[in-house]
């Protein structure tokens, strides 16, 4: 068995008849104060293929992911020219 489906059958075992009542919000986000890496993309994988397994099994859900502009910077990267 798939580790998704493992998981969305759990999911929708404890929602039992309220699966369908409300959707789901399954989000992630990404602060722009930081250098995007190849570790950014683990919380969409994840999220992403957990929504899209739930909607297989019936299981209302709607996916959000987010650019979060509201995280100031602690200071000015060293990549970044800091007279701009």
């Amino acid at each position: 068995m798939f580790w998704a489906d493992r998981i969305a059958k759990e999911i929708e075992e404890k929602l039992g008849e309220r699966a369908q009542a409300k959707p789901l919000l399954i989000r992630d986000e990404k602060t722009l104060s930081g250098r995007v890496h190849i570790g950014s993309m683990r919380g969409v994988a994840i999220h992403g293929v957990i929504a899209e397994v739930l909607t297989e099994y019936g299981v209302a859900n709607e996916y959000r992911y987010e650019l979060n502009d509201f995280d100031d910077f602690d200071s000015i990267p060293g990549y970044l020219d800091e007279t701009v």
